[in-house]
């Protein structure tokens, strides 16, 4: 097998030293590749954070905000001209006819029963408040139903 005239030389270095990095290594197997280190940038000016910006003036912090200055709250629109009230047509109970000279042919009529002796006035709104208690409590017994019979319980 030819070398190309390739002869091995003796070595004056000891086995396992690299002449290129001055590297060496007791296996006697080449070092690592070394790769050029990463450009050092100079790190970016430490900057103080910057304070809160004021509060914009017409927007005041505290919770709860005010309608703003110069905005009034808009009125009701009026009727649109041309359109003759509608036959039949009667405003909602308790509020007041959008057309002129029509009044509303409905009253609201509350039942007020006075306790004599505790003087405690009991009117409907009393009932939907016992409706709504039952009705939340059947629910929630048929979810409990439901959990037992879908775990198997």
């Amino acid at each position: 097998m030819d070398l190309g005239g390739a002869t091995q030389q003796p070595v004056d270095k000891p086995p396992g030293y690299f002449e290129a990095t001055g590297y060496k290594t007791d296996s006697g197997f080449p070092p690592p590749p070394v790769y050029p280190s990463a450009p050092v940038y100079p790190s970016a000016p430490e900057y103080p954070p910057q304070p809160g910006y004021p509060p914009q003036p017409g927007y005041p912090p505290q919770p709860g905000y005010p309608p703003q200055p110069g905005y009034p709250p808009q009125p009701g629109y009026p009727p649109q001209p041309g359109y003759p009230p509608q036959p039949g047509y009667s405003s909602p109970p308790g509020y007041a006819s959008p057309y002129p000279g029509q009044q509303s042919q409905q009253q609201q009529q509350q039942t007020v029963i006075v306790n004599s002796q505790t003087g405690i006035v009991a009117s409907s709104s009393g009932r939907r408040v016992k409706t709504f208690i039952i009705l939340a409590f059947v629910i929630v017994l048929f979810a409990i139903i439901m959990i037992i019979i879908i775990g198997g319980l």
